[in-house]
Order: C-alpha cells, then sequence, then structure tokens
C-alpha cells in the first residue's frame, strides 16, 4: 500500500498568479494542491513540471525558475526586502538616539541636582 502525500504547486511563466485548467488540473491563483498515492502525486508533479512550469512551494526548483523566468519580480523582491531592513535600521537608530538623549537628560539632571545640594551645604556652611 502507497502512502499518501500532499504537494502545493506554483506555476511560473505567463501563468503565474492565474485561475486556469490544463488537462483536467485546476490552478487557484497560479497554484494547485495535489493530494493521494506518493506514487500518482509525484507523476502528477513531474508532469506539470514539464508541461506548466509548475514547481513545489518552497522547493529550489521554484526558486530557481523564478530567478530565471521572473528575474525583475525576484529583483522587485529583493530591493523591497532591502528597503525594508533599510527602515528597520533607521528606526533603530532613531531609538538608538533618543535613549542616548535620554540619558544624557538623566545625567545632566542628576549633575543639577548634585550641585544643588552642593550650594545648600555651603550656604549652610557660611551661616
Amino acid at each position: 500500500m502507497s502512502q499518501s502525500i500532499k504537494i502545493t504547486l506554483e506555476v511560473v511563466g505567463p501563468d503565474r498568479g492565474k485561475t486556469f485548467t490544463f488537462r483536467g488540473y485546476s490552478f487557484v491563483n497560479g497554484q494547485i494542491t495535489l493530494s493521494g498515492p506518493a506514487e500518482s502525486v509525484s507523476g502528477a508533479a513531474t508532469y506539470l513540471s514539464r508541461t506548466v512550469q509548475a514547481f513545489p512551494v518552497g522547493s529550489e526548483e521554484l526558486r530557481l525558475a523564478v530567478l530565471e523566468i521572473h528575474p525583475k519580480e525576484h529583483a522587485d523582491r529583493i530591493e523591497k526586502k532591502a528597503q525594508a531592513e533599510s527602515q528597520v535600521a533607521k528606526m533603530v537608530e532613531a531609538a538608538a538616539a533618543a535613549a542616548e538623549v535620554e540619558i544624557a537628560k538623566k545625567a545632566a539632571e542628576a549633575d543639577i541636582a548634585k550641585k544643588a545640594e552642593a550650594a545648600k551645604k555651603a550656604e549652610a556652611v557660611k551661616k
């Protein structure tokens, strides 16, 4: 008896993200989920990878196909990620600067308090 498996494939190429049917296989938003006996699912996945360029989600095959077929999309993702990382870095810098200002403010307040205490003691000694 064969083990049952489930796999989701994603299409690259001109049908990427589209809803369509190909030879009885229904894709929704460029994806299809296959489930059943391992041999059947594996055979269908191989067939779909060769005919409609559908590869397992998260696989190295899919990543490489996207790089090859949709390089601008991949470049856009990299750019968005870099922009997000840059924004996070700026937020961290701002938070660090704010923390430094707060530390300096507390140090100045402590210094003023010490000077005020010293002035009070000096006044007490003069009397």
